[in-house]
């Protein structure tokens, strides 16, 4: 009995998939509290330097869609090791590399990986899982990494960083990478890639009503966020507490989990009440950046509020998504889901680097605030928006 238990919710195999996501999301965000010293050690300035994440993101955008459609026929135990095995060598030509153009092609790289990734974790755990009354938990389990990362993992890996030098953070990654591709071959079951669903296609997606409104709203969210967070670091150095940035990272990460908590809690019944909190809320943290630019205390209210307002978003916006075009063709809807956020990462770290550099790090903000306001209108007028209730989606 103890047995057919252990078949029916594999959770030692889960939680492989759990420190995978965690590597992948520590991975793309871990530039943004080591910008002082990745552009001191490379010679380039800070905007300069905040474009490893923009190299990430472009990556993850240019091949989700593609190599989601060329791997279909790969068996995901291989596939899965080889993406791992990519991120292996990524991470530490960044930890060896001397020039910044190699550490950008590496960083690039890497982002192919992570594209293929995210596209394939969903339905790895839903396959692992037989039992299907268990399989939301095995989803839940496999995207643990992702808070986790958020909370401990960047704060960690930022003062590993700051504290001995930005490449040992790296490095770590590349150790756990190795971790994870041991017990992946060791505990992982591997299954023959996915018959092709002739009811549905990429292109079928798109024209599913309220799929380009949701993915314009996660286009203009990402955005917002985006913009002032890859550049956290030189934002916050004006209010003296730079040396904090490891402290404020984790405190927003905490914030964070909070915020996907409440919006489990929530978000079957209050869908559109959720995203439409989580703006305003956003968006009072950006206007009290743009107003206050010398009390110290507000910086740490301002991080747990913003932690809480963003926390549960891609929690939101699967569940937005899932409710649009149905939970049998989330696998094919997940690649374009991505392939929108990971471009508004890359135009932001573009953008954000251009204001840096060119006006102030005090513009952020106030792009922030504009982008904010345009989202909150779309999600409260488009008549299509799967924001809205509609009796023939269904629930998540």
């Amino acid at each position: 009995m103890e047995s057919q238990s252990k078949k029916d919710f594999p959770l030692f195999a889960l939680l492989a998939l759990a420190l995978v996501t965690l590597i992948v999301m520590m991975t793309e965000v871990l530039p943004a509290g080591l910008l002082p010293e990745i552009s001191q050690s490379l010679a380039v300035s800070e905007g300069l330097s905040g474009q490893l994440v923009t190299a990430y993101a472009l990556g993850s955008v240019l091949t989700a869609i593609p190599l989601s459609i060329y791997t279909k026929k790969i068996n995901r135990k291989r596939l899965l090791v080889s993406l791992i095995v990519l991120f292996l060598l990524s991470n530490s030509l960044v930890v060896f590399s001397p020039w910044f153009s190699l550490t950008l092609i590496a960083r690039f790289i890497c982002g192919i990986a992570s594209g293929s990734i995210w596209g394939m974790i969903a339905s790895y755990a839903l396959r692992m899982v037989t039992n299907g009354a268990l399989k939301g938990r095995g989803i839940a389990i496999a995207s643990l990494g992702t808070p986790i990362a958020l909370s401990f993992g960047v704060p960690l890996g930022t003062y590993i960083g700051s504290t001995f030098q930005w490449r040992f953070a790296f490095g770590l990654m590349s150790i756990l990478c190795v971790i994870v591709l041991i017990w992946i071959i060791v505990k992982i079951p591997d299954f023959e890639a996915q018959k092709e669903n002739k009811h549905a296609s990429f292109k079928g997606i798109l024209t599913i009503k309220g799929v380009i409104p949701f993915l314009c709203v996660v286009f203009i969210w990402m955005f917002a966020h985006n913009v002032i967070y890859t550049y956290i670091a030189p934002y916050l150095s004006q209010y003296g507490v730079a040396k904090q940035l490891s402290i404020i990272l984790f405190v927003f990460g905490l914030a964070s989990v909070i915020g996907i908590w409440l919006m489990g809690m929530l978000i079957d019944r209050h869908l559109r009440v959720l995203a439409l909190s989580c703006l305003v809320i956003f968006a009072a943290v950006s206007l009290i950046f743009i107003l206050l630019h010398d009390a110290k205390w507000l910086v740490y209210i301002c991080v747990i509020l913003w932690g809480l307002s963003m926390g549960g978003v891609p929690t939101l916006l699967q569940t937005a998504l899932a409710r649009t075009v149905g939970e049998h063709k989330l696998d094919i809807a997940m690649p374009i889901c991505t392939t929108s956020w990971n471009i508004a990462i890359t135009l932001a770290g573009i953008s954000g680097g251009y204001m840096v550099e060119s006006w102030s790090v005090n513009a952020l903000p106030f792009v922030s605030l504009a982008l904010l306001f345009i989202t909150f209108i779309m999600i409260i007028f488009l008549k299509k928006s799967p924001f809205k209730a509609n009796k023939n989606m269904t629930s998540s």
